[in-house]
């Protein structure tokens, strides 16, 4: 007898909205969400930031921040991810992220947060930018994803 495997789980959404980051972390909303499969729980209206994983397994997560300043700014942003395993948020070793923005016409900076690792049924991630120095840093409308995919 032949046991077909479930397929793996899938998501992938994005900011379509700018966000400010001025001071502190700030949780990063996926507003769009155009890949979703059944075992990975997000909403784009209640908490558009946390996506809850609903099957345990090992799953590659890949987030891409970008954000700008104004004019004849500089600043240094970072990204992290952070992960509720039933206890509260914690943020995620080997997941912080750093760059600098130094703007005096369009310039921005991208980062990458890529990790594999084993999560249990129910925990949420969420992924938050903070201001480290300088002025406000804008997340850039579309140019900030999330991608998280089951490894089978």
């Amino acid at each position: 007898m032949y046991i077909m495997e479930s397929p793996p789980n899938m998501f992938y959404a994005y900011c379509n909205t700018a966000t400010n980051i001025t001071s502190g972390y700030t949780d990063i909303p996926w507003d769009i969400n155009p890949v979703k499969t059944d075992g990975i729980v997000h909403s784009t209206s209640s908490n558009p930031a946390e996506i809850t994983i609903n099957r345990e397994g090992y799953y590659n997560i890949i987030a891409r921040i970008t954000g700008e300043t104004q004019t004849n700014n500089a600043a240094e942003i970072e990204a992290r991810m952070q992960i509720d395993t039933g206890s509260g948020f914690a943020t995620e070793s080997g997941t912080l992220v750093r760059g600098s923005i130094i703007r005096y016409t369009n310039w921005s900076q991208t980062m990458t947060i890529n990790i594999i690792k084993y999560f249990n049924a129910g925990d949420v991630v969420k992924i938050q930018g903070n201001l480290a120095t300088g002025n406000t840093v804008y997340l850039l409308a579309d140019a900030s994803a999330i991608s998280i995919i089951e490894i089978k």
